[in-house]
Order: C-alpha cells, then sequence, then structure tokens
C-alpha cells in the first residue's frame, strides 16, 4: 500500500521548511501542505513511496540499504580469478548512484503531481530491480566460486537471463534510472552536480567489452 506524506512547515530563521508530521494509508501518493496560505509546495526524495508492507520506510533510504548490501557481497568476489573487468566497473559506480540519491533527499520545488511522482517511484523501483540483480549474480558467483570457474559460472546466469541481464548492462540502466530522477523538476537542483558525472559513467559501462560476447547468445 502507498502512504500518503502530509508535512507541515514552520518559520525559522532559512524560512519555511517542510516536516515529515503524519503518515496515513491512502489509494493514491498526494502532497499537500497544512497550511493553506503557502503558494509554493516541497517534497523531498526521503519521503516518496513508503510502502506498508515495510513499515512505511521511505523507498529510497530502502534503495541506498540495497546498494550497501551490493557493494558488501562485492567485496567476496573482488580478488576472485576470471572476474570479467564489468564486474568491477559497475560496482565502481555503485557509490555515485548512492550519492545522487542523499543529494536528493535535499528539499526541492516541485507542483507535487501525481504524474511526477508516479515517474519518481518508478525510476526507483527500476533502479532498485537493477541493484537486486547485481546482487543476485555476486552472491551466486560467492556461493559457487570455490568449485567452479568464475566466468562459467557468471555466463551460465546470463545465458539462462539474456543479455539485459550482463553486469554492464544492469549497471547502465541503473544509471539511466538515476539520471531519469536528476531529471525530475522536484530533485534538479539538487542533483545537477551528479548529472555530467552519471551520464560519463554511463557511456564507461558502454565502451566495455561485452563480459559474455554476443556470440553466445547465438
Amino acid at each position: 500500500m502507498l502512504y500518503n506524506v502530509i508535512t507541515a512547515t514552520k518559520n525559522c530563521q532559512s524560512g519555511l521548511q517542510p516536516l515529515l508530521s503524519d503518515l496515513i494509508p491512502l489509494p493514491h501518493s498526494i502532497y499537500t501542505l497544512s497550511s493553506t496560505a503557502l503558494s509554493k509546495r516541497y517534497v523531498t526524495l526521503s519521503h516518496v513511496w513508503c510502502r506498508g508492507d515495510r513499515g512505511c520506510r521511505p523507498y529510497s533510504e530502502h534503495l541506498v540499504t540495497v546498494i550497501d548490501a551490493a557493494s558488501e557481497t562485492y567485496k567476496a568476489i573482488k580478488d576472485l580469478d576470471g572476474l570479467p573487468e564489468a564486474f568491477n566497473e559497475v560496482n565502481s559506480r555503485l557509490p555515485l548512484v548512492k550519492e545522487t540519491l542523499l543529494a536528493a533527499k535535499e528539499p526541492a520545488e516541485t507542483d507535487g503531481t501525481v504524474n511526477d511522482d508516479q515517474a519518481v517511484r518508478d525510476a526507483l523501483s527500476s533502479c532498485k530491480k537493477k541493484v537486486d540483480e547485481l546482487d543476485d549474480i555476486f552472491t551466486k558467483i560467492a556461493e559457487r566460486a570455490p568449485k567452479k570457474s568464475i566466468y562459467k559460472i557468471y555466463k551460465k546466469l546470463v545465458l539462462k537471463l539474456g543479455k539485459s541481464y550482463r553486469v554492464e548492462s544492469l549497471g547502465y540502466d541503473m544509471l539511466a534510472d538515476i539520471l531519469v530522477l536528476t531529471a525530475h523538476r522536484v530533485f534538479h537542483a539538487a542533483t545537477v552536480p551528479k548529472v555530467e558525472v552519471l551520464e560519463t559513467a554511463q557511456q564507461d559501462l558502454k565502451g566495455l567489452a561485452p563480459s559474455v560476447p554476443d556470440s553466445e547468445f547465438e
């Protein structure tokens, strides 16, 4: 169940700032301010898409936790012989995704439309799926590595799942999801310093030799 976020405001030296005051179950995610005197509405990424089955934990914070978990899993395989270069390249971009998410938590001006909120949820959900897939691949290699060839384990996984599950493809798509977030008017100002770095990281991954050659899929 999605939860509605109602924000309250208070006066302080820096002006009116949004505060999370309450969470109530509603069929749609709608952002409102308790003060009708305000002409502007605000939202922070940490308030987007709370899921009831997770105790209304902010979804973006859950994504940060998933990124940390994937980075930790990678440590178990990073020094294994035969690990394709793409693994290290993708893993090295995970901190950039995390940094962008944390930067996006700063309040930003928005018109608060439901469609815009849906776009944010879709981007976060898609990004989480990519990180989950990376973590799953890292985990399966770590579990089977002592007895089997690293590349054979990985190739078998990818051939079963498809080209889009090559680690460099997952990494590229993960960055694409985060770029969708940075382009959103709610978070653009807070994340604009990350955009060029994200785009460069994308191109770097795109330029890598395939971790499993296309010919293997024929």
